[in-house]
């Protein structure tokens, strides 16, 4: 795995879990980290105090099970609301992100069609991808 196919922001998970401090209510029981920063040789992650070699992570697969905390939270436009009216309330969808990719659609494709064509094989691929296309991946991770 080389470095370039990483960028600030992306998903991993840590070879070895055990060995590092994690910071988050839900302990150890998720292997979901998103990357703060990168380094030649270490990246750090959000929940985890010590740098990590970069030989000690590596990508998530997409198959439901590894990626399975990982939800679709896309940045929607504010709707105008006028004095007297209701704010309307929106609510988060946790559902796991490649279901509720069938309910986001791009032009005449739904986002699950367009990540299959691509054949995306890792997480992080997906990202790169929704960000490219739309300056936002709208992925997020459902682990205190």
């Amino acid at each position: 795995m080389h470095m370039e196919n990483f960028r600030k922001g992306d998903f991993i998970r840590l070879k070895d879990l055990d060995r590092w401090q994690v910071n988050r209510i839900s302990g150890k029981t998720i292997n979901v980290f998103e990357i703060n920063n990168i380094e030649p040789e270490y990246v750090e992650v959000k929940n985890c105090k010590e740098k990590i070699p970069i030989s000690g992570i590596e990508p998530i697969p997409i198959n439901g099970r590894d990626d399975s905390k990982i939800y679709y939270d896309p940045i929607v436009a504010a709707s105008t609301v006028f004095p007297g009216d209701p704010i309307p309330i929106s609510r988060k969808d946790y559902s796991y992100y490649y279901d509720s990719f069938k309910r986001h659609f791009f032009q005449s494709k739904n986002f699950q069609e367009l990540v299959k064509e691509q054949d995306f094989q890792y997480v992080h691929q997906v990202q790169h991808y929704l960000f490219d296309e739309f300056q936002d991946d709208g992925l997020k991770l459902d682990a205190i």
